[in-house]
């Protein structure tokens, strides 16, 4: 899932308490990504281009 600012995206979702599966990095193919699980145990990944 693409977000407009990761790092917000991040924030929020780590401060509600969503159970962080990859903190947020930059990848070496030029993306800037997160993963989080949701209450069922679904995997979301937030990410944008790095720059």
């Amino acid at each position: 899932m693409s977000a407009e600012d990761a790092d917000a995206t991040f924030a929020r979702l780590e401060a509600a308490g969503a159970p962080v599966e990859q903190p947020l990095i930059d990848q070496p193919y030029g993306m800037r990504d997160c993963g989080f699980a949701d209450p069922w145990g679904n995997h979301l990944r937030f990410s944008q281009p790095q720059g």
